[in-house]
């Protein structure tokens, strides 16, 4: 198969899936279908499509490693329409079901008590993180606790935590001048570091959730819209400008520099882009391996609350990776992924790549149905806001990413839904476990349709 064919095939897909799930899915701005069309055509179509224009695949231009060829590249995209349709059909299963009774969208909301005492012990440890190791004109903001850091990843996260503290807040209590002048700082701040980008969009996409949300609205505004493709434009030249800052560029350097990298993103052809290839190498290093790991990547979440500077060697989620790379494709020393398709093939092949993405889709589309129907305001609401904001990095990274960016990266958003599940259900005598609804919610419940049957 050409790139001809593969690229005609996936529009084909694309079109027929997009145009099911808008008819028969009951999507909306925060349904996991949405987040993922918007992944698929990003990562997958538009790569495929500057390819098919004539852009060079992964290592086509070094003689060092073994460049990715055509016939890898169109069969990983085969593969990727494939879960596409597996998916579509889950949502549509999904949305197939009954919608639940107006008197079951009443749940319980956020227990300020919890918020605040987890406020009260996050924002201290926080202030401190940020201190301690963003920088700011390439210098520390404070020089002491910069030497001898920690290396454990708890210590690493800490300087997100205030700008965690302060979107809580905003969900309790709206967009106010008071608690938007630190957020946009705290994004600012973040973003001019050069790196772990996501601490600056994930907030993002939060907050323009929480915003339609709060107006009873399912989909962005046209200006929305506008601003939400800015955004993922500037995203690609984001860890260069943070850089070229900390290294003190001019305003016209680094202005030329990302307008060259956005130009390149509109047809495809930048580095974090290549996902694709970076798909299609994996299943060919996979095969060649010629081994299933059958869930052994998972196991390491196990060990994942063990500090590292307790245990320096301990397992990661991405040793596999290490296991099938090869010196002419060294995959895991390029910090390359292999996205959530190529965990599922690297577990269980080909009946893990039809059904993993099948019952994430179905199991995320029914907590969409199920929780984004209650009250907005309530732990269920902002429980599945707080994993939908992080979909994008589940599926570019692997399931394992839910773990990483909803419990540890937003660990104290995550600690209050997880305190007030706790504590009202040991709080309860056995039997009598059931929720108790004695608070009004902040606003009026946001009701999605009734979802029509698939004809």
């Amino acid at each position: 198969m050409n790139y001809d064919i593969a690229l005609l095939i996936d529009v084909v897909t694309m079109v027929g899936c997009s145009a099911l799930l808008l008819r028969f899915g009951n999507l909306s701005h925060s349904h996991p279908a949405t987040i993922y069309l918007v992944f698929h055509v990003a990562t997958f179509t538009l790569r495929l499509f500057s390819l098919w224009n004539g852009a060079l695949p992964m290592w086509s231009t070094t003689s060092n490693y073994e460049g990715i060829r055509e016939e890898e590249l169109t069969r990983a995209m085969s593969l990727a329409d494939v879960a596409l349709i597996s998916m579509t059909i889950a949502w549509l299963l999904a949305a197939k079901r009954t919608a639940p009774a107006p008197q079951a969208q009443v749940g319980r909301p956020l227990n300020r008590k919890i918020v605040f005492s987890v406020i009260a012990i996050a924002l201290p440890l926080g202030l401190w993180g940020s201190l301690a190791q963003m920088r700011v004109g390439g210098e520390v903001l404070r020089a002491v606790g910069t030497d001898g850091q920690p290396e454990s990843g708890y210590f690493q996260i800490l300087p997100v935590w205030p700008g965690l503290v302060i979107l809580v807040l905003i969900y309790l209590y709206g967009f106010r001048w008071w608690l938007m002048l630190p957020m946009s700082a705290q994004i600012l701040l973040v973003a001019m570091q050069g790196y772990h980008r996501f601490r600056a969009v994930i907030p993002i996409i939060l907050m323009v959730q929480m915003l339609l949300d709060r107006r009873g609205k399912r989909w962005p505004t046209p200006a929305m819209a506008a601003a939400l493709v800015a955004m993922a434009l500037v995203f690609y030249p984001l860890k260069s400008i943070g850089r070229m800052t900390q290294e003190g560029a001019s305003v016209s350097e680094i202005a030329s520099h990302s307008g060259e990298t956005m130009s390149n993103a509109v047809v495809g052809r930048t580095d974090d882009q290549m996902l694709l290839d970076e798909f299609a190498c994996a299943l060919t290093l996979m095969d060649q391996a010629g081994k299933l790991y059958w869930g052994q990547p998972y196991l390491a979440l196990v060990t994942l609350p063990i500090p590292r500077t307790f245990w320096p060697e301990k397992p990661t989620v991405a040793d596999y990776i290490t296991d099938f790379s090869r010196p002419w494709r060294p995959m895991r020393e390029n910090g390359m992924i292999v996205t959530f398709l190529g965990e599922a093939y690297a577990n269980f092949g080909y009946i893990g790549l039809g059904s993993i993405p099948f019952l994430l889709a179905f199991i995320l589309a029914r907590a969409h149905q199920r929780l984004l129907a209650q009250p907005y305001g309530t732990l269920g609401h902002f429980a599945y806001l707080l994993v939908a904001c992080n979909l994008i990095q589940v599926f570019r990274d692997g399931l394992t990413s839910i773990v990483f960016f909803v419990f540890v990266h937003m660990m104290p958003l995550a600690a209050i839904v997880l305190i007030q599940l706790g504590w009202e259900w040991f709080s309860r005598p056995p039997g009598r476990r059931k929720p108790v609804h004695s608070q009004v919610p902040l606003t009026r419940p946001v009701r999605l349709p009734t979802p029509r049957t698939v004809r």
